[in-house]
């Protein structure tokens, strides 16, 4: 029996397929609109047929005539939820144009009817709309004969080193239970406050920040390096892991930053913020966005990462090194290996990891999925 097939909507970077990849699928099909994420797709999945374009205009022949392949196994997906908000007081929140995206993940698995699928998004999602926004969801899947579950997932609690919290889909069309992975990692000193974890797994400590990036090669410029040695021996079996074949660091570089940006991080300590500023460093428009914790945020090397966003908006500043990160310990945040190599200008590989599923995370998701096709 050959691996399971599988198709990647709003593909993205490859986030999704390299972790559903690692555990055993064959990606065999995957689209998305922009035309850097086609690059930096087809670069690390040569196999796979990326289609770019506009997703309302595929329809099911198209993947099954692109991708050689008449039945897919399951359908991975994030698409954009750019209308659920709760300010939306529409009576179905799914009906808002905004949300057409999501309408045509729901529209290509019912053309498609795949065994199984997976759908990511946003934490927010399970409140939006007092939950209405992921009950119309499960009930329009429901109708479509699948059985539904969803969950909010941690990728710190799967060997990421990144607080990002994410509510993941899963559903099948062969009334199998459906089940997510259990947790690996945790906070050890809180464990025994986690009552849903099973206190005979062994749970290992989180991978923090330090623990992902502190072999990487120090930045003494306003740029970095496109490729360049590592900095020492992999110091714990995460880096180990991350290490590319070449044994060489791909994508180490940052954005150029202002003298004043500069003189700014120079006041932030670990874990502090835009508030650990002195006043006359503030400008205007630094205490108009007042409150937003990620503004001038310096990682703390001890703990997991907060959730990797857009550069310009998060402004996440190195642990140690006064700038910002680059984009290799991005990749590394979220849990791509070293040979994982991204293409395009730097904000659009900078906007690429922001966007992108966590590796550990989905690799964790399709470990899960693929030992209930297995006992099928």
């Amino acid at each position: 029996m050959g691996k399971p097939t599988a198709i990647d909507l709003f593909a993205g970077a490859g986030g999704l397929s390299t972790g559903f990849q690692r555990a055993g699928f064959d990606i065999v099909w995957a689209n998305d609109i922009d035309t850097n994420c086609k690059k930096t797709f087809e670069k690390n999945h040569e196999h796979a047929y990326f289609e770019l374009g506009d997703i309302s205009k595929i329809h099911a022949e198209d993947i099954s005539t692109s991708s050689g392949i008449k039945k897919i196994d399951l359908i991975v997906g994030g698409p954009p939820c750019q209308g659920f908000s709760l300010a939306n007081m529409q009576d179905r929140v799914l009906d808002n144009p905004k949300n057409a995206l999501v309408l045509e993940f729901l529209r290509i698995v019912r053309e498609l009817k795949p065994e199984y699928f997976v759908m990511e998004n946003v934490e927010g999602l399970v409140m939006m709309n007092n939950g209405q926004v992921r009950q119309e969801i499960e009930g329009y899947l429901k109708n479509e004969k699948y059985a539904v579950r969803s969950e909010v997932l941690c990728a710190a609690d799967y060997g990421v080193p990144q607080k990002r919290r994410r509510i993941v889909f899963v559903g099948n069309r062969c009334g199998a239970e459906i089940f997510f992975p259990s947790i690996t990692h945790a906070d050890t000193a809180e464990f025994g406050l986690r009552k849903f974890v099973d206190n005979k797994a062994k749970i290992k400590d989180y991978v923090t920040v330090g623990d992902a990036i502190s072999d990487l090669p120090k930045i003494n410029d306003d740029y970095g390096f496109e490729v360049a040695d590592y900095a020492s021996a992999p110091k714990n079996p995460y880096q180990s892991e991350r290490r590319s074949k070449s044994n060489k660091v791909y994508n180490h570089v940052i954005t150029k930053n202002a003298a004043l940006v500069k003189e700014r991080y120079k006041h932030i300590p670990e874990g502090g913020n835009w508030a650990n500023l002195p006043e006359h460093l503030k400008s205007a428009s630094v205490k108009r966005m007042g409150g937003h914790s990620y503004l001038y945020r310096r990682l703390d090397s001890k703990q997991p990462a907060a959730t990797i966003a857009n550069f310009r908006k998060a402004m996440l500043i190195h642990p140690w090194e006064n700038r910002g990160l680059s984009v290799r310990e991005a990749a590394r945040l979220q849990s791509f290996d070293d040979d994982f190599l991204f293409l395009g200008g730097i904000s659009s590989q900078q906007q690429q990891i922001a966007n992108a599923v966590p590796p550990l995370l989905a690799e964790a998701v399709a470990k899960e999925i693929l030992k209930t096709m297995n006992s099928d």
